[in-house]
């Protein structure tokens, strides 16, 4: 699952992206100064207001493109 997250942490131009978890968590990833994949385990998502997820590898579930960024 890490693979298609790095694959939208790249993707020129950015287009934010949703991070969906096991336990049914929805993780919005606005620019990619905000998301960071730490090795082959983890994915980190900062936010504005200073909450910081770490996200295992095993509990992720998929990826999605927001919706209003998509009608760009």
């Amino acid at each position: 699952m890490l693979s298609p997250i790095r694959d939208l942490m790249h993707q020129m131009p950015f287009m934010p992206f949703v991070i969906h978890t096991t336990d049914g968590r929805h993780i919005t990833v606005p620019t990619t100064d905000h998301v960071a994949i730490s090795g082959k385990f983890s994915v980190v998502v900062t936010h504005d207001d200073g909450r910081i997820d770490y996200l295992p590898a095993l509990h992720l579930a998929g990826v999605s493109i927001e919706p209003s960024s998509a009608a760009a």
